[in-house]
C-alpha cells in the first residue's frame, strides 16, 4: 500500500500494531495507537504518532463494529465507518492434532493435560466451549495453552485450533508452517457446531481445498470458511 500510493503523491505511514479487532476502534475514533511493546509486534517498526486515517483488516471486524455486535457489543454502533474496497481472502477454521497425541476427535480432550495451540479470536473459543474446554480448564488439568501467532510457540503442542489462510502474514503462517513440520490428523468438527458457527459468525460451510496445507490430502475433511 505504501509503495502503491507513492506515485500519486501520498506518503503513507504504517501502523504495524493497529490491526485485528482493534482496527475499527482506531479508525472510528481516529485515535493514536499507544506506544509500547505488543505481543504481535514481531520486530516490526514502531508505529507513527498520528491518528489513523484508513485501515485494512478482516472483513467481519468493520461489519461488527458498524453494528456494535460480537467483539464490539456494548460499545455502541460505529456508524461513521465506511468501506473503500473489499478483497475476498478465504480463512478456514482448522482443528488438528499431532499423530503422536493419539487424538482423533475434540471430544477426547476435555479434562486432559493437552498442549493447545490456538489464536486469540472468538471463533476458536467457541469451538473449545462446544467441546467443554477452555484455556482455564486445560491449565487446571495440567496442560498448557499457547498463542500460535507467536513463532516460538509452534513447536510444543498436541492440538491446534486456528484460523488458516495463505495470505503470508507472519501471525497467520502457523498452519502452513506446522503442516510442513509435523504429521497431523485433521479433526472433523460436529455438524451442530458448524451450523452454529455459520449462524453466529457470518461463515459458510466449505471444504478446505486439497493441498491447501502440506498435510491436507484427505478429501473427506471439512471445516468452516469465513463467508463472502
Amino acid at each position: 500500500m505504501k509503495t502503491a500510493m507513492q506515485p500519486y503523491g501520498y506518503d503513507v505511514q504504517i501502523c504495524y500494531s493497529c490491526a485485528g479487532m482493534d482496527a475499527p476502534r482506531f479508525m472510528a475514533s481516529k485515535s493514536i495507537q499507544p506506544q509500547g511493546p505488543t505481543t504481535l509486534r514481531l520486530n516490526r517498526p514502531a508505529s507513527p504518532r498520528a491518528p489513523v486515517d484508513f485501515g485494512v483488516t478482516t472483513h467481519q471486524f468493520p461489519r461488527w463494529a458498524y453494528d456494535g455486535t460480537h467483539y464490539y457489543e456494548g460499545e455502541g454502533p460505529r456508524k461513521n465507518l465506511r468501506v473503500i474496497a473489499a478483497l475476498q481472502n478465504p480463512w478456514y477454521l482448522v482443528a488438528a492434532a499431532t499423530k503422536e497425541s493419539g487424538i482423533t476427535d475434540l471430544h477426547q480432550i476435555a479434562g486432559k493435560p493437552i498442549r493447545l495451540l490456538n489464536d486469540p479470536y472468538q471463533f476458536t473459543s467457541d469451538v473449545l466451549n462446544y467441546y467443554g474446554v477452555s484455556g482455564e480448564s486445560i491449565k487446571a488439568a495440567g496442560g498448557k495453552v499457547a498463542n500460535g501467532m507467536l513463532p516460538d510457540a509452534r513447536h510444543d503442542f498436541d492440538v491446534v485450533v486456528f484460523l488458516g489462510t495463505l495470505n503470508n502474514t507472519p501471525e497467520f503462517s502457523v498452519l502452513y508452517e506446522i503442516t510442513q513440520k509435523y504429521d497431523l490428523t485433521f479433526l472433523q468438527l460436529d455438524d451442530k457446531l458448524l451450523d452454529k458457527m455459520v449462524a453466529d459468525h457470518n461463515m459458510e460451510r466449505r471444504d478446505v481445498p486439497e493441498g491447501f496445507f502440506a498435510a491436507s490430502t484427505d478429501r473427506s475433511q471439512r471445516w468452516v470458511l469465513i463467508s463472502k
